[in-house]
C-alpha cells in the first residue's frame, strides 16, 4: 500500500492521453519494505533485460558474457531516462532538454563529445526532474502541433 497526505509531492502522467495525478512518495533515505524491495529488484532485473537485449541481439557469433552484463548492472542507475522510451512526450522532454544543453555547451566552446557520458546524462537527468512540469507542457505542446495536418 503507498502511504501519501496532501504534502506528498505529485506528478502528472498521461494514460492513453488522459492527465492524472501521482503521488511521488518515495525519497532518498526512504526504508523500503519487503514488498518495496521486491518491486524495485523486480524492475532491476526488468530493465537490466531490457536494456542489454539489444547488445545481445546484435551479437553475431559471441554474445556478452556474464562479466559484461555483470559490469552493465554494476554501472545501471535508476531514474536515468533512456532515450529508448517509447512515450512520445518523454522522448520529445529529452529532445528538449539536449538541443539546450548543445547550445549552452557550445556557448562554452564545448560538446557532448566532450563530456563524460555519466555526467551527460546527470545534467539531463537533474534537468528534467527539476523542470519536468514545464517540460512536459512544452513537449506536449509541439506533439500536438506536428500532429495538425495542413490543408493543401
Amino acid at each position: 500500500m503507498v502511504a501519501y497526505t496532501n504534502e506528498t509531492p505529485m506528478k502528472i502522467i498521461t494514460i492513453a492521453n488522459v492527465e492524472y495525478s501521482i503521488p511521488q512518495p518515495f525519497a532518498e533515505g526512504h526504508v523500503c519494505t519487503a514488498n518495496e524491495a521486491n518491486a524495485l529488484n523486480q524492475l532491476l532485473a526488468e530493465n537490466c533485460r531490457n536494456n542489454f537485449a539489444e547488445k545481445v541481439k546484435k551479437a553475431e557469433d559471441v554474445k556478452p558474457t556474464q562479466e559484461e552484463f555483470e559490469a552493465y548492472v554494476a554501472g545501471y542507475e535508476f531514474g536515468v531516462r533512456s532515450v529508448s522510451t517509447k512515450d512520445p512526450i518523454e522522448k520529445e522532454i529529452r529532445k528538449i532538454v539536449e538541443a539546450s544543453l548543445a547550445k549552452f555547451l557550445a556557448a562554452k566552446g564545448l560538446s557532448k563529445s566532450k563530456m563524460p557520458k555519466e555526467e551527460y546524462e546527470k545534467v539531463v537527468a537533474d534537468t528534467i526532474e527539476k523542470n519536468y512540469e514545464k517540460l512536459r507542457q512544452q513537449a506536449a505542446s509541439i506533439i500536438e502541433m506536428r500532429s495538425q495536418s495542413l490543408d493543401f
